[in-house]
């Protein structure tokens, strides 16, 4: 059953990264360089919308994965009527603020975007993290690889609508299709997922929780923290290259991004249900099951490492077939994508760890300090630009994954008992 998830997740991935590298060399095409930056700088808003259920979601993952151990089918009902419920309330009033922040006070701007298009993505964005509350279902019930399925429509009905408005497009245009092309496919999975798992779906007989809600919130508090946390890392990167900097740097910076990304899909398909399978491990006591996990986990890193150093090498080979121009990248900057993503694999790992088992206040501290090295750098930095962006991670990443590698072993002996 594994493998076979693990098969359809790859390729619904690859399909995924291969209609994404076509969209971006679409979009460049159409409105240039220049453009496409300040299109993905708008769109990195996106990231943003998942801290407004307050950590509720991935609190009800934690709950819900715990429940499914025990086969406690009413707490699993109880925690999705909370989860969607919380999050509907938050979505309407988050319209409502974006409203009057966009449009009535007109306190919102980014460069070369119409405050209507901003308002309509922002609404948007909201609308989907309604629903793609079904991707924590689908991990909880071990079902990650539907996640991918997602994400592969929205690149592919992306592809479609521009090519169907392939002539005289504008940036503004560029985003609204996004827009429309993110919503669709989590709409249709949400039905799936309740057409389904029975078990899941909410009558009129289940009551609200306040005890539950205040049970997952007790947690969430400390999960949303740490997601925002992770988020300033690298989640205003582009708006800060957009407003220093050109939106050239941002393309430049997000071209990096995407190729390196590519040697993520092993590690991404790999672990998507690794949260859940610690927390089980963790619940079962299973020592060997853990250091097994974890010896995989090295291999997958060496793998990984060699592959980016493959990636570095061939980079403009890469991007002059896939965007059909040269982009004047310098080798440093690519070197130095290449060892950011080596951190993100590294302590991507750790954070699910700890996640599962539930330290936060580790993440919390270790982040804190990551970001302060990072923001510090920037600030006494002369310039701006992609290369200075990317150290200034590189700067946080490292110490986060040193902080990481010393606090492994009191993590164990609190969870297990033993030494990793």
């Amino acid at each position: 059953m594994y493998l076979r998830q693990v098969s359809w997740s790859s390729l619904y991935k690859f399909g995924s990264i291969v209609l994404n590298f076509y969209l971006v060399s679409l979009i460049v095409s159409l409105v240039g360089v220049e453009g496409y930056g300040v299109y993905t700088a708008a769109i990195s808003v996106t990231t943003w919308m998942f801290l407004f259920d307050f950590g509720v979601a991935k609190g009800a993952r934690n709950v819900i994965t715990k429940a499914l151990i025990e086969k406690d089918f009413a707490l699993i009902r109880k925690t999705v009527l909370i989860t969607y419920t919380v999050t509907a309330l938050v979505v309407l009033v988050m319209i409502g603020f974006f409203y009057f922040l966009v449009i009535y006070f007109d306190a919102l701007k980014i460069e070369a975007i119409k405050n209507e298009t901003l308002f309509i993505l922002l609404v948007t964005c909201v609308v989907y993290f309604l629903f793609s509350i079904v991707d924590q279902l689908n991990y909880a019930v071990h079902k990650g690889n539907l996640v991918f399925v997602n994400s592969f429509f929205v690149a592919f009905i992306n592809v479609v609508l521009i090519k169907f408005f392939y002539q005289d497009v504008t940036v503004d245009d560029v985003v609204i299709l996004f827009c429309l092309s993110k919503v669709a496919p989590y709409i249709f999975s949400s039905v799936y997922f309740f057409v389904v798992n029975i078990d899941f779906r909410v009558g009129f007989t289940v009551a609200f929780d306040w005890v539950l809600l205040k049970r997952i919130l007790s947690n969430s508090i400390f999960i949303i923290l740490i997601q925002l946390l992770f988020l300033l890392m690298i989640g205003l990167d582009r708006i800060i290259l957009l407003n220093c900097s050109s939106g050239t740097e941002v393309a430049k910076y997000d071209i990096l991004y995407r190729v390196m990304g590519v040697v993520m899909l092993p590690y991404s398909l790999l672990v998507s249900p690794l949260w859940a399978t610690l927390k089980k491990v963790l619940e079962d006591k299973d020592w060997k099951k853990f250091t097994e996990i974890k010896y995989r986990f090295h291999l997958l890193l060496a793998v990984a490492v060699f592959l980016l150093v493959l990636v570095v090498i061939s980079f403009d080979w890469i991007v002059g077939i896939w965007l059909t121009q040269s982009i004047l990248i310098d080798f440093y900057s690519k070197a130095l994508m290449a060892v950011l993503f080596v951190c993100f694999i590294y302590c991507g790992f750790y954070t699910d760890m700890y996640f599962s088992f539930e330290v936060y206040k580790v993440l919390a501290f270790s982040l804190v300090l990551s970001l302060f090295l990072k923001y510090m750098y920037i600030y006494m930095s002369n310039e701006i630009n992609a290369f200075a962006m990317i150290f200034s991670s590189v700067i946080g990443y490292m110490f986060l994954s040193v902080y990481f590698m010393m606090c492994n072993n009191s993590v164990s002996k609190g969870k297990f008992g033993t030494n990793l």
